[in-house]
């Protein structure tokens, strides 16, 4: 996105510096690149430094920390594809993730004048409730924090105090909507203009909001803005009422786009998202691969912010499958079931059918009075028509879904990868 022999702007200069200085893994990966600071003047010398993977976190996370303290918070990771990373705080990484939420919030439309309803956890070391807290505080916005537990709270709370714009997890926002149009209750969400999604896309590559986001929308009437972020990076990229990506903070974070080979890709061509999130103090990353493919557009924004913006979230790396001759990143399938209105809960099981073929599960329950035979070939005309594929499925109780659900961290997942090599890892 750069050119190559570019500077380093001073505020990833300061951040290099610390990081390699204080974090035990840095010192080590630079020695052992033969690389120190003083080699890394421009860009080109800040790509010889090798990325950090998830992998490299969950092998002794405690080699990153690059401070002795005081640490205000410990928190963790969600536990989904490896054990839950523990990250600390200081003081001054609390300052700047309030502001970082400060902007993500601005730049959706968040003001003073707002009254936000948080649908996210406070609790289990989870840091993004605290992260919207703490920014919409900073903006000066009333906050109710209802978590994500009870759809009858989330209910109450909408009764009572008529929230301008609520922040949760799509799929958990869709079972209060409709249970609010099952209870013939279209008066508690009449107040919310706009809807922050986290965790789970919301959005097509070409914008336009995918079967989920269009689902929220219809059950809300209110405009459903996409958010991305990580425990990792700190940062947040938060779309505008315009909905055309997420806005890029420059100053708090640097970001790239590699190819399969840790190359820069071409402007507009999809890539894995690469991050360095700026001024960590307690746990700084340099380089850290996401995962995550996406598309970054460098040109202004329709609302005028001239900084660029993180397209949708194509998928992950690890997620894209080949069934039955088809490629599709598992983020569409759980998209197109999370849609379903006669679904209650569902997990997907991928296995290796062969070496160049994956097979795929779906475990399903259904909303009580339903019919499995019945709806098993609707569904499977809905998924071909999606997604070119039907996987196979199987009727289960919700409690046995449920279970499977659980993980070791803060959210619940909908999947397991059994692949013994997968091939896009």
């Amino acid at each position: 996105m750069n050119p190559s022999d570019t500077p380093l702007p001073e505020s990833l200069i300061r951040t290099l510096r610390h990081t390699i200085q204080n974090s035990p893994f840095y010192k080590k990966r630079l020695h052992d690149s033969g690389l120190d600071f003083d080699s890394i003047k421009t860009l080109t010398d800040f790509r010889s430094i090798p990325v950090t993977t998830k992998q490299d976190l969950s092998q002794d996370s405690s080699r990153f920390i690059a401070s002795p303290g005081p640490f205000r918070e410990w928190v963790t990771t969600s536990g989904t594809s490896t054990q839950p990373i523990a990250v600390p705080l200081t003081p001054k990484d609390m300052m700047r993730l309030a502001l970082n939420e400060e902007l993500a919030l601005s730049a959706a439309g968040i003001s003073a004048d707002d009254t936000v309803l948080l649908a996210v956890a406070m609790d289990r070391l989870f840091i993004a409730g605290m992260a919207y807290y703490s920014g919409a505080s900073r903006i000066g916005a009333t906050v109710l924090r209802c978590g994500a537990a009870s759809v009858d709270l989330v209910l109450k709370a909408l009764e009572q105090f008529q929230p301008t714009a609520i922040i949760g997890v799509p799929s958990f926002l869709v079972k209060v909507g409709r249970e609010i149009r099952k209870r013939e209750l279209s008066r508690f969400g009449s107040s919310i203009r706009r809807i922050i999604a986290i965790g789970e896309p919301v959005a097509r590559a070409d914008h336009t909001r995918n079967h989920i986001g269009s689902t929220l929308e219809q059950l809300w009437d209110a405009k459903v803005l996409s958010t991305y972020a990580s425990t990792e990076m700190a940062t947040s990229f938060c779309e505008c009422p315009f909905q055309k990506g997420g806005h890029y903070l420059s100053g708090l974070v640097f970001l790239e786009i590699l190819d399969e080979q840790r190359n820069s890709v071409s402007t507009g061509q999809a890539g894995e998202v690469v991050v360095t999130p700026l001024g960590i103090e307690g746990f700084p990353l340099l380089r850290y691969a996401t995962g995550d493919i996406a598309r970054f557009d460098p040109y202004p924004c329709d609302c005028g912010y001239l900084e660029g913006r993180l397209r949708p979230i194509l998928g992950r790396k690890s997620q894209m499958l080949k069934i039955k001759g088809t490629t599709v990143f598992l983020s569409s399938i759980l998209d197109a079931l999370a849609s379903q209105e006669l679904i209650r809960e569902y997990f997907l099981v991928i296995e290796n059918e062969s070496p160049l073929s994956d097979r795929l599960l779906l475990c399903a329950s259904l909303e009580s009075g339903q019919n499995e035979s019945a709806l098993s070939q609707s569904l499977e005309n809905y998924l071909k028509g999606i997604l070119k594929f039907m996987p196979d499925l199987r009727w289960c109780p919700s409690s046995e879904i449920i279970e499977l659900q659980k993980t070791r961290g803060s959210k619940k997942r909908f999947f397991e990868d059994r692949r013994k090599s997968p091939s896009t890892c």
